[in-house]
C-alpha cells in the first residue's frame, strides 16, 4: 500500500489467521493428491446435495478509514431458502478413527473462521436472511464425516473481520516503514576494499551492475580473494534498497562457517538483517521417527497455538543470525517442532543460506516459498558454483533398481493386508516393464555393463499412476493401524519414482535412459546436460550471482550450468597475493593411471617423504580414490609428522576434530585425503595450518556408463567429450584442492603436482592463469629448497 493506494483487495484465505490443525499435514504425502482428494471430498458432498449451489461467489466492499478493502471468495455450498439461507463449507483432515472422533472444532479455528466470514459477506448483499453456518470435517481415512454447526453472530463476526483489516493495515504499513528503513540501513553497511584488497572493488561493482541490470554475474575469484564478502556487500545493499530477499546456496554445510564469519565481519553482530541457516528437515526432527502426525509426533501437536504463545520464534529472530543448533534445542525445550519452527523463521529471514537441494532439487525444494511472491523478489547467491554441475547431474539421474524392488517385495509379501496385495500388483506391474525393456533391448554381452533403453514414456506414466495409488491407499492405512516403521523404504521408494517419471517427461536428448546389469538390473535416466533445467530455475530470481575459484574456462562454465552468454556479466580476478610467496612445482615422471599405479606407489611414497623432509610444517596430500591413498600409505611407514587420515563417510565432529589440529602448529602434522572430498574445498587453513599441498592428478572420473554417456552426448553436439566427461571435472578437482595453500598476505607455502598427464597440454591448458609460472621437472627438489633458502632470507 503506497501513500496514493487506499484501494486493497484480499481473499477470505488472506483474511484468515492460517494455522494447520491436527491431521493436515503428513510427511512423503504427496500435496497435490492432499488438494485432489479434497477436492474429490467436496464433489462427492456436493452431488449428495444437489438444490445446493456449489463454489458460490461472494464478495463485499469494507471500508475502515481511508482504505477500502475489497474481500472475495467462493462458499462450498449454500442452500437459499426464501427467509433463511444455509451455507456449508467442507474440510479434510488425515486422522485415526479414535483421534477423529475425539476432535474438537476448537482445534480449527482458521476453518471456523473462514466460514463464519464467507456467512458475514453474504449477510451484506442480503442483509434480511436469516443465516445457518455448517462445518462439516471428513477424514479422508474413511470419508467419515463430523458436521459442526456455528452461531451466526453479525456484531462479532463484523468485529472480527474489522479486527483483522486494521491488522492488515497494519502489517501494510509496517512494510512500508520497514522498506523505508531498510534503505537507510543499506548506507551505513560500510565496507572499503581499497584499504585491504583493491581488486574485490572490480567484483563489487561488476556485482552491482548487475543487480541494476537484473542479469547475472559469473565470477572466477582465486581461492582466499575474499570473494564472499566481496559478494555479499552489493548484494545486501542492494536488498534493503530495494526490499529483495537473498538465498545463498551452498554445496556443503562447511561453506555456512564462511558466510557466517564474513557476515559478522560485514555487519558486526547488532545489525538487523536476519538470516537464517537451514538444515535438512530430517535432521531437524525431534521425534524418536520422522513421520509428522499428531498421533505420533508430540512436537506437532497443537503445533501453531502453542508456537504463538510461547515466543519461540520472536527470541529467535532478536539474535539476527540464526543457526540450526539453536534453532532445535530452543523449539525442541518447547517441546515445538524444530522443522517446523526453522520453516516459518524462513518466511520472515532477510537472507537465507542453505544447500543447493533448496533451489535446485526438483522435488525437495523452498519453491513453495520462493514463488509465494513474485520471483524477483529474490537474489540468489551461488558459492563455489563450479560444484553445481555435478549436483544437478545427480538430482536429475534418477534409477529405478532391481534390487530395491526385491526388498518392496519381501514387505509387501510379508503382509495380509489388501493394500499390500495392491502394492504387490504395482511393483510386480514395474518390474514386468523393466524385464521386457531388457527383452527388447540388444542383448548384453560379458563385458557390457549397461545398454541403451527407450521407455514408453505413457506405459511408465500409468504404471506410476498405479503405483502413486496404492501408495496414498499404505500411506492411510499406516495411519489408521498404527503402523509407523523407523525407516520406509516403500516411501523412500516412491520419491524416486516420482523423480523419474518426471524427469522421463523431459523427452529432451540431454536425458539418456539405459539399462544396468549392476544392482539386479536397474533403469537409469542419465543427465547429461542440465543446463536448460538450471536455466529456468535462475529466470525465477532478480539476479543470480555465481562464484568460484574454479570457473575457468568461463564459456564452459556458462554452458553447463544454464547462463545466458548476452546476459550475463563475466569476471576473472588475477591472484591476488605475492607470487614470490609460493612455489609450483609439476612432477612429470610418474603415470597415475588406475591400471598402473600399482608399480609406482613406492615411488609416490617416495616423493611425499621427500618434499615433507625440506621443511618441518603441516602438509595435506590429495589422492584422486581412497584406494590410493591406502596403497601408497602402506609405503609411507613412519614419518616424524603425525599421520592424519580422511576416511570415507567421515563425521562432522571427526572432521572438525582434524581441521582444529591442523591449526594447532605442534606437533607438525600430515593429513592423506582425496580431491573432491570434504578438506578440499570449502575450508580455511590459513598461516602455518598448511604449508603445503601434494595433488596426485589428475583425478579423473572413473569409466562408468554415466560419464560414457555424457561423453557421447557432447560428441554428438560437435564438442570433444572426453573432455566434459573426464577432463573438465578431474582438473576442477585438482584446482580445488590447490586453493588449500595461501589464504591470505601472510601466507606461504608449496603446491606438488604429480602425474605425467598433468604436462599434457589438455590438462595443463586448464591450470589458472593466476597459478603464473609454474616448473615442470623431475629434479622436484631443487626448486623447493631454493624457494624455502630464498624464504627464510
Amino acid at each position: 500500500m503506497s501513500d496514493g493506494q487506499k484501494h486493497i483487495f484480499l481473499t477470505v484465505r488472506e483474511l484468515v489467521q492460517w494455522s494447520p490443525g491436527p491431521g493436515q499435514s503428513l510427511p512423503g504425502f504427496p500435496l497435490h493428491w492432499r488438494g485432489i482428494w479434497g477436492h474429490q471430498t467436496q464433489t462427492r458432498i456436493h452431488q449428495l446435495r444437489p438444490e445446493w449451489q456449489n463454489e458460490f461467489p461472494v464478495e463485499a466492499d469494507i471500508k475502515v478509514g481511508p482504505v477500502i478493502f475489497t474481500i472475495s471468495g467462493k462458499i462450498d455450498l449454500l442452500w437459499d431458502n426464501d427467509d433463511e439461507v444455509f451455507i456449508e463449507e467442507i474440510k479434510t483432515v488425515i486422522l485415526t478413527r479414535s483421534a477423529f472422533n475425539r476432535m474438537q472444532i476448537e482445534a480449527y479455528p482458521h476453518f471456523v473462521e473462514q466460514l463464519l466470514i464467507y456467512g458475514y459477506l453474504y449477510h451484506i448483499s442480503k442483509p434480511d436472511k436469516l443465516i445457518r453456518l455448517r462445518l462439516t470435517i471428513v477424514n479422508l481415512i474413511n470419508q467419515q464425516e463430523r458436521p459442526f454447526e456455528l452461531t451466526f453472530n453479525t456484531r462479532e463476526i463484523k468485529n472480527l473481520i474489522l479486527s483483522r483489516l486494521k491488522l492488515k493495515i497494519n502489517e501494510l504499513t509496517f512494510k512500508r516503514n520497514r522498506t523505508r528503513s531498510k534503505i537507510r540501513l543499506a548506507k551505513k553497511i560500510v565496507f572499503d576494499p581499497e584499504t585491504d584488497r583493491p581488486f574485490q572493488r572490480e567484483m563489487i561493482d561488476t556485482i552491482a551492475g548487475g543487480l541494476e541490470g537484473s542479469q547475472a554475474v559469473l565470477i572466477s575469484a582465486p581461492t582466499g580473494s575474499g570473494k564472499t564478502i566481496a559478494a555479499l556487500f552489493p548484494v545486501i545493499r542492494f536488498a534493503l534498497e530495494n526490499n529483495k530477499r537473498i538465498f545463498f546456496a551452498t554445496a556443503k554445510n562447511t561453506q555456512h562457517d564462511a558466510v557466517a564469519h564474513n557476515l559478522q565481519l560485514l555487519l558486526g553482530t547488532d545489525f538487523p538483517l536476519t538470516t537464517l541457516f537451514l538444515r535438512a528437515r530430517e535432521k531437524m526432527c525431534a521425534n524418536t521417527i520422522y513421520f509428522c502426525h499428531v498421533d505420533y509426533c508430540p512436537y506437532i501437536n497443537d503445533f501453531y497455538s502453542r508456537l504463538k504463545n510461547c515466543g519461540v520464534t520472536e527470541r529467535l529472530l532478536r539474535s539476527y543470525s540464526i543457526f540450526p543448533e539453536e534453532v532445535y534445542r530452543s523449539s525442541a525445550d518447547q517441546r515445538l517442532c524444530p522443522a517446523e519452527v526453522q520453516w516459518n523463521l524462513a518466511r520472515q529471514a532477510d537472507l537465507i543460506v542453505g544447500d543447493y537441494n533448496y533451489i535446485f532439487d526438483p522435488i525437495v525444494s523452498l519453491q513453495s516459498l520462493l514463488s509465494a511472491k513474485p520471483a524477483a523478489e529474490w537474489i540468489l547467491i551461488i558459492d563455489e558454483a563450479h560444484n553445481l554441475y555435478a549436483r544437478a547431474l545427480q538430482l536429475l539421474s534418477p534409477s529405478l533398481e532391481g534390487n530395491e524392488l526385491d526388498i518392496l517385495e519381501d514387505i509387501v509379501l510379508s503382509k495380509t493386508a489388501r493394500v499390500y496385495r495392491r502394492l504387490s500388483t504395482s511393483i510386480k506391474k514395474i518390474r514386468q516393464i523393466i524385464h521386457q525393456m531388457y527383452a527388447d533391448a540388444a542383448a548384453f554381452t560379458p563385458n557390457q555393463q549397461a545398454v541403451l533403453a527407450e521407455p514408453d514414456n505413457q506405459l511408465w506414466l500409468e504404471a506410476f499412476q498405479d503405483f502413486e495409488q496404492s501408495y496414498l491407499n499404505y500411506l492411510l492405512h499406516r495411519i489408521r493401524y498404527r503402523q509407523i516403521p523407523e525407516d520406509d523404504p516403500i516411501m523412500e521408494f516412491y520419491h524416486r519414482f516420482r523423480v523419474y517419471i518426471q524427469i522421463l517427461q523431459f523427452e529432451n536428448p540431454a536425458f539418456t535412459p539405459f539399462l544396468s546389469a549392476g544392482k539386479g538390473g536397474s533403469l537409469t535416466i542419465q543427465c547429461c546436460d542440465p543446463s536448460e533445467f538450471l536455466r529456468e530455475r535462475h529466470r525465477s530470481f532478480h539476479s543470480v550471482i555465481a562464484m568460484s575459484a574454479t570457473l575457468d574456462p568461463m564459456n564452459y562454465y556458462a554452458r553447463i550450468l544454464g547462463f545466458d552468454m548476452n546476459d550475463t556479466r563475466f569476471l576473472r580476478l588475477s591472484y591476488p597475493f605475492q607470487t614470490a610467496r609460493r612455489k609450483i612445482v609439476l612432477v612429470p615422471e610418474f603415470d597415475t593411471r588406475l591400471d598402473q599405479r600399482h608399480q609406482y606407489y613406492p615411488k609416490y611414497a617416495e616423493i611425499i617423504k621427500n618434499v615433507v623432509s625440506l621443511k618441518t610444517g603441516n602438509y595435506i596430500v590429495f589422492f584422486p580414490s581412497f584406494e590410493f591413498l591406502q596403497a601408497t600409505n602402506l609405503y609411507l611407514g613412519t614419518l616424524e609428522l603425525h599421520k592424519l587420515f580422511q576416511r570415507p563417510m567421515m563425521e562432522e565432529a571427526e572432521r572438525n576434530e582434524i581441521l582444529r589440529s591442523l591449526r594447532e602448529k605442534n606437533p607438525p602434522k600430515i593429513l592423506l585425503a582425496v580431491t573432491g572430498g570434504i578438506f578440499s574445498e570449502g575450508i580455511d587453513l590459513p598461516g602455518e595450518s598448511c604449508i603445503g599441498v601434494i595433488i596426485f592428478g589428475p583425478s579423473l572420473p572413473v569409466v562408468s556408463p554415466d560419464r560414457e554417456l555424457i561423453r557421447r552426448y557432447y560428441d554428438q553436439k560437435g564438442g570433444d567429450g572426453f573432455m566434459y566427461a573426464y577432463i573438465y571435472p578431474g582438473m576442477t578437482r585438482v584446482i580445488q584442492a590447490a586453493g588449500r595453500l595461501i589464504r591470505s598476505e601472510q601466507d606461504y607455502g608449496i603446491l606438488v603436482l604429480v602425474g605425467d598427464r598433468l604436462a599434457d597440454d589438455r590438462f595443463a591448458g586448464l591450470f589458472p592463469e593466476y597459478w603464473g609460472d609454474l616448473t615442470i621437472t623431475r629434479d622436484y627438489q631443487s626448486p623447493l629448497i631454493e624457494f624455502w633458502r630464498e624464504f627464510r632470507t
